[in-house]
């Protein structure tokens, strides 16, 4: 929303669309935040995973964990925690703190992906020391 201005998710919704159907990724990944919410559109989980991925194809690290995150809960798709790991250990690997905690958790209970602690630790590691993450994180990473 612009500054001095009346705050009015639908033009924000629109100008995202704009902007997503150009091919830019971060508005692809506010305009699948739109659709989750029903800011401004209709809520529609279909649709914002539909965002959220066209994001992640362009390796925009915020679309890979919101897609990530929607598979894993099944949320505007069947669930698919293999393909939400992979989204969500991509972002991790990209930096994202707080998609490594999440990654971590996966691999330490074996969500998405075969149980894993040496991996687990590794991504609660990563996110401990980025600052980010689950505050479990930094008790993993140093046992």
């Amino acid at each position: 929303f612009g500054k001095g201005l009346r705050p009015d998710a639908t033009l924000a919704a629109r100008w995202y669309r704009a902007a997503a159907g150009s091919g830019h990724a971060r508005a692809q990944v506010f305009l699948g935040r739109c659709y989750q919410a029903g800011k401004g559109v209709a809520r529609d989980s279909a649709e914002a995973l539909s965002w959220y991925r066209r994001a992640a194809g362009q390796g925009d690290l915020e679309g890979s964990l919101n897609a990530g995150l929607c598979l894993l809960w099944g949320e505007g798709s069947a669930k698919d925690p293999e393909g939400g790991f992979a989204l969500l250990a991509r972002a991790a690997d990209g930096g994202m703190a707080e998609a490594a905690a999440l990654a971590g958790d996966c691999c330490l209970r074996g969500v998405g992906t075969p149980p894993d602690v040496g991996r687990g630790r590794s991504y609660l590691a990563a996110a401990a020391a980025a600052g980010g993450g689950a505050p479990a994180a930094a008790e993993w990473s140093s046992s």
